[in-house]
């Protein structure tokens, strides 16, 4: 039985990186969906780094303004999921004026 050698050629990072560029040309709409798909997380991680110190320089006020804040968001978000059944149960889940049909 003979044994197939196989040489593995190492490429250098310089040409990996060159590559990477090639195929990030090659598939433009790949890269503007990933990057797309990042801007939701960075705005959020930027609006919760900036909403406390907007807070406390802008509007001079102490960490119960802030806190009175996130609770009345929480209460909303809570309230919102709340009556949205209720709603859907009353409307119907495509209300009639949605409806392309109706006219």
């Amino acid at each position: 039985m003979k044994q197939q050698v196989q040489t593995i050629t190492k490429t250098s990072w310089m040409e990996q990186f060159l590559e990477s560029w090639v195929y990030i040309r090659e598939k433009r709409r790949f890269l503007i969906f990933g990057v797309a798909a990042l801007i939701p997380f960075i705005t959020v991680t930027a609006a919760n780094l900036l909403n406390p110190i907007f807070v406390s320089q802008t509007i001079r006020a102490d960490v119960h303004i802030y806190s009175l804040g996130e609770v009345t968001y929480s209460v909303g978000a809570v309230a919102a999921g709340l009556l949205f059944p209720f709603l859907t149960r009353k409307m119907g889940a495509f209300p009639e004026y949605l409806n392309d049909d109706a006219e």
